[in-house]
């Protein structure tokens, strides 16, 4: 038996002049037969206007088997000037055939349609993911892959994306899907700390390509304050150890671990000694070009 759907959204670029293409599959008809192979089911066209099939090799076509048609081997193309054609269409398995059906398909031309392009904040020297916040399309035809392609590389850093558990690697094109799925990246790779950098990018959904869109990546720069709200009292004993009440560091706007607040040694107490405890009972100098963490 051969069923169909009495219309057909399907992709293509009629608007732009280039030729519309529609790979028939389940979303227009189904085609089964309980008790033949699917190389010898046949589906034939008995009458077409507007449209064509083809196969993969963009050949004409007036059947197809319907191992070509679960192999999507067969395609609809648009010839007439309006923007739908009709498909009357039989199939047979060389013993018996279905009633004549018409499909009737219309192309839509794809509309690329923006929503949201925020930009991104980084601070120097460090990745920050895009997410689909910062950078978002979509289409009139939900389901068709969004593709980006950089035509200006970003300046001071690079754009990098992530493939299964692999490592962030250097890349020029990426889809939505891996937009939202947390795959993409930039990265602030130079030895400058500038406060802007750009790049710029096209959409391409099947044969439509949008204009050229901008990306934008502000760096934020970190601020460190230290607070020594007690100061260090030595009463009646030669050592104190030194506490958070002593010595504080605290960045804004984005907070790190302690262990990555690094106090560095460029001038050493002159009375005494600044030691580490790197065992229970065994304590090793810092000097000058020493460092400890908070």
């Amino acid at each position: 038996q051969l069923y169909k759907f009495l219309l057909l959204i399907v992709k293509g670029n009629f608007c732009n002049g280039h030729i519309s293409r529609l790979t028939l599959d389940s979303r227009a008809i189904n085609l089964w037969d309980a008790d033949s192979d699917p190389e010898t089911v046949y589906v034939s066209v008995i009458a077409a206007n507007g449209v064509r099939l083809e196969d993969s090799e963009s050949k004409e076509i007036q059947k197809f088997t319907q191992r070509d048609f679960l192999n999507n081997d067969v395609h609809a193309i648009l010839t007439g000037k309006v923007s739908e054609g009709t498909l009357k269409l039989i199939a047979s398995d060389g013993e018996r055939q279905s009633d004549a059906l018409q499909l009737t398909i219309h192309f839509a031309p794809i509309e690329i349609q923006l929503k949201a392009n925020t930009g991104l904040k980084v601070i120097h020297q460090t990745a920050a993911i895009i997410s689909s916040a910062n950078l978002s399309f979509t289409t009139n035809l939900p389901g068709i892959p969004i593709k980006y392609t950089i035509v200006d590389q970003p300046e001071y850093g690079v754009v990098q994306c992530r493939h299964g558990l692999g490592q962030f690697e250097i890349c020029s094109t990426f889809s939505q899907n891996d937009i939202d799925s947390s795959r993409v990246q930039y990265k602030h790779s130079s030895a400058m700390n500038p406060m802007l950098d750009t790049f710029s990018f096209q959409i391409r959904v099947d044969t439509t390509t949008s204009m050229i869109h901008v990306f934008r990546i502000t760096f934020i720069t970190v601020h460190v304050k230290i607070f020594n709200r007690i100061p260090c009292l030595l009463n009646n004993t030669d050592n104190l150890v030194l506490k958070r009440e002593n010595l504080f560091g605290w960045t804004f706007p984005k907070s790190f671990p302690t262990n990555q607040l690094v106090y560095h040694i460029i001038e050493p107490p002159k009375f005494g000694t600044l030691l580490r405890r790197v065992e229970k009972n065994r304590n090793r100098r810092i000097g000058v070009s020493s460092n400890f963490t908070q």
